[in-house]
């Protein structure tokens, strides 16, 4: 079976199912119950010895025969128990299905597993089919944290390294869909765990189907309560916990768990996220410490985000290992380099990682790492690959300051410092109390009355303030970090330089060396005081401090200004889509209209006998094919619309033609709008007349450009048309100007006047709108861009006191090419 068929055969199975399911009005929920049964039936064709059944009710109860057959396979008690309990929990769904919806399964989804398609699903490619339709399902069901599939690629990682050539007792808690079960050698014995019974019982189907033996299974159970007994010592706990799961100590009774189940030298293989290996908390530091110091941690894997499902979060795997190869040293390992990135898709190269960990050499992403030489407990990878930092830890300069927190029965007003809007551009990092206005002050935050430097950060930025004191104090979060100077520091200390310091590349790339490892980063004042920062005699950083200052003040000015080129780059943006919703929503509404002119056209001829040269409108004098091409002109002209989006740089086509033609063309495309009429097309013959004869005038104009301008006229002048008893007109006329060089076409209506005050400025200004318009405020701007296009102008007059008091006035250069025809009397 061939990808491409498989592929298009298991689309329309997926889709087809879904419909029946539907029907039927049962929930693709319990599309479970159905993998179910396709996996009995695989194994009742695979195994021929199996008595064949069907799918019918019987006295055995719903599909009770096909699970006995299933029993026939193997004398194992355990193995029976798992099959009953899944044929159990199984069976409680389907006995709620109607008899005509398992009928139907039956003859069009299930019997020698047939699609519409009279293509038959090969045995060989039973299970991947299986997996395929189960991926399907599980995409229905959202982020329920249960119901994911580890990517085989992690899980086949997994299993490489903890692979052994003797026979293997696996257990797995916290076991989901058994992704590690899946890939586990020929030679182990899987045992999977999981709290929901329904999610165990899936599990279970895909173990059948995978190896075709009884010596996997997932039981239903609590992990960190479990019942189940081992014949044998567990030679691997693998697991891959949730990483919302609300537990108090959750990692030290999951690591207390494993190492109590394992034999003397088994091992243990954690899918963590990253904030275990390098976090503040004391029960973690103390579960880490005695980790390290009872030489248990073998292998440390960082990963990053992306790679499962569901979720951008890193995580690292933690590898304990009772009897380590190689005692007394850690293997830090960053899997980065192993990850491949298509388009939005992130990939692990397993086998490469495997093989690269299993020689163990020291190489840009493997570090072995002495027990001796661990910093501190931290056990997160990205510590051991980084350069050695020169300079004074930030906790031997700095001192923390504890501010005085606000007193919840108080109201209190004063002076509450934010980053960003208290700090200028053209001052340095430190505060001007002065221009910070009073306020209530909330009772979130602190008082600080001494000076001091103030951090905070969130993700990879940090920010930094000087206050300095001076009788007034002022407040901030209480999530900011203060620190004082050290007195017992041996130098003396410009805090004004350290703020600086802070800011500069060295300390950045510290910063962002502990923001890659966790998800949401918030540095504490533990984490900042281990930035190091080089501090020169006091007299060296007074000298600094100009350079420092002024540096910091043209940053700031240049990221003024590239944030303004963003923004300015975003509103062009989002004009450039109003300008084409502006435009597209003309051409609708004419189509609109138009086919409601047709419906009523063929109506109205019903049963008569039609041809495409009939008249269709006497008043516009065009035949129901000039109708119909009109119509398709409009698309047409959307769909060069739409393609001009890709073709933004690409030269407009651009023509000679006749401005006559071009509006009876308009006129005749925007006719069935039903809140208006056009006037019969006037043209100016005498401006034509010379005396070498009639000038045959044209223009260079892309004809596109051209209806779209007429469309934003017409769109535009709708917005006056605000009487709905009065009959609206709108009145073409096209004349010479020989003196400019100019064709002159003018477009006017009988609505309502412009508003007083409304000039031709505010007409062309993006967003700027009449206050009688309910629209977007765009159409007078893509006017004028457009004409400018073809070095072309408008001109826009309002006169209350003329019957049509609205015109616009486009002036297009004449074709210097244009001939003259003699002048017959």
């Amino acid at each position: 079976m061939t990808n491409t068929m498989q592929k298009e055969n298991i689309d329309l199975y997926w889709r087809l199912i879904q419909e029946e399911f539907k029907a039927f009005g049962i929930s693709i929920e319990s599309f479970d119950a159905f993998l179910y049964l396709l996996a009995l039936l695989y194994f009742n064709k695979t195994n021929t010895h199996l008595e064949k059944t069907n799918l019918l009710p019987n006295s055995n109860g719903l599909f009770g025969s096909l699970a006995k057959g299933l029993l026939k396979l193997t004398e194992d008690k355990d193995d029976k128990y798992i099959i009953e309990e899944t044929n159990s929990v199984f069976n409680d769904i389907i006995e709620r299905w109607p008899a005509a919806f398992i009928e139907n399964l039956d003859l069009n989804f299930l019997s020698s597993y047939a699609l519409k398609t009279e293509y038959d699903i090969e045995k060989e490619n039973f299970p991947l089919f299986f997996e395929i339709l189960l991926k399907r399902y599980l995409e229905t069901q959202g982020r329920n944290a249960g119901l994911t599939i580890l990517p085989e690629e992690i899980s086949k990682f997994v299993c490489d390294i903890t692979a052994t050539s003797s026979e293997q007792v696996i257990y797995n808690p916290f076991a989901g869909l058994a992704s590690f079960g899946m890939y586990s050698n020929e030679n182990s014995v899987y045992v999977g765990e999981e709290l929901d019974e329904r999610i165990a019982a899936l599990a279970n189907c895909r173990l059948w189907l995978r190896k075709n033996k009884m010596h996997k299974a997932v039981y239903s159970g609590d992990s960190f309560d479990s019942k189940l007994e081992f014949k044998n010592s567990v030679d691997l706990f693998v697991a891959s916990p949730p990483f919302k799961l609300k537990e108090r100590h959750f990692e030290e009774k999951l690591i207390s768990h494993s190492l109590k189940l394992t034999s003397d030298t088994g091992k243990v293989l954690l899918l963590l996220p990253n904030n275990f290996f390098n976090s503040g908390r004391k029960d973690h530091k103390e579960l880490r410490k005695k980790l390290i110091n009872e030489d248990l941690v073998d292998k440390v894997i960082s990963f990053p985000g992306g790679l499962l499902p569901n979720s951008g979060i890193p995580f690292t795997i933690l590898l304990l290992d009772k009897n380590k190869e190689v005692p007394k040293y850690v293997a830090f390992v960053k899997a980065d380099a192993f990850v491949n990135t298509n388009k939005r898709q992130k990939t692990l190269t397993y086998s490469g990682l495997s093989a690269a960990i299993i020689e163990g050499t020291n190489s840009d992403s493997i570090k072995r790492v002495s027990i001796s030489d661990i910093k501190g407990t931290q056990l997160h990878p990205n510590l051991y690959f980084t350069k050695e930092f020169k300079g004074e830890l930030l906790g031997t300069v700095l001192k923390s300051l504890y501010p005085k927190r606000i007193n919840e029965e108080e109201n209190i007003t004063g002076k509450y410092f934010r980053f960003g809007s208290d700090q200028k551009a053209d001052s340095s990092l430190t505060i001007d109390s002065s221009t910070i206005e009073s306020v209530e002050i909330p009772k979130s935050a602190v008082e600080l009355s001494e000076t001091c430097i103030i951090i905070t950060n969130r993700g990879s930025e940090l920010k930094v303030a000087l206050f300095e004191y001076a009788g007034v104090p002022i407040y901030v979060s209480q999530l900011s970090n203060c620190f004082i100077a050290n007195l017992e520091y041996d130098k003396d200390i410009s805090l004004e330089y350290v703020s600086y310091a802070l800011l500069s590349d060295t300390a950045q790339e510290q910063l962002k060396l502990y923001s890659s490892m966790s998800s949401v980063f918030v540095m504490n004042k533990n984490d900042i005081q281990k930035i190091r920062i080089e501090i020169p005699s006091f007299k060296e950083q007074l000298e600094k401090l100009k350079v420092l200052r002024d540096t910091h003040y043209n940053f700031q000015l240049n990221k003024r200004e590239f944030d303004k080129l963003i923004a300015k780059t975003k509103d062009e943006a989002l004009r450039n889509y109003q300008s084409l919703n502006h435009s597209l929503r003309q051409y609708l509404n004419n189509l609109k209209s138009n086919a409601a002119g047709t419906k009523s056209f063929l109506l109205k001829n019903e049963g008569k006998a039609l041809d495409l040269d009939i008249i269709y409108s006497k008043n516009l004098n065009i035949t129901f094919r000039e109708h119909l091409e009109h119509m398709n002109a409009s698309i047409e002209s959307m769909n060069t619309l739409l393609k001009s989006l890709d073709n933004e740089k690409k030269q407009v086509k651009v023509e000679k033609m006749s401005l006559d033609k071009l509006v009876s063309s308009a006129l005749r495309r925007f006719n069935s709008l039903d809140n208006f009429k056009f006037t019969k097309p006037y043209k100016d013959e005498s401006s034509f007349v010379t005396e070498k004869g009639y000038f045959n005038a044209e223009i260079e104009m892309n004809k596109d450009d051209f209806f779209n301008i007429f469309s934003n006229i017409i769109s535009n002048a709708n917005h006056g048309f605000t009487n709905s008893s009065k009959e609206y007109v709108i009145a073409t006329s096209i004349m010479n100007d020989f003196e400019k060089g100019e064709l002159i076409l003018e477009i006017s209506n009988n609505g309502d006047p412009m508003p007083e005050g409304f000039t031709y400025n505010k007409l062309i200004t993006r967003g700027e709108k009449n206050s009688r318009s309910s629209g977007t405020g765009i159409g007078g701007a893509d006017i004028k861009q457009t004409l400018e296009k073809h070095n072309a102008y408008f001109e826009i007059i309002s006169d209350p006191e003329d019957a049509f008091p609205v015109k616009y006035s486009l002036h297009f250069p004449a074709v210097n090419s244009a001939t003259f025809d003699k002048i017959t009397e």
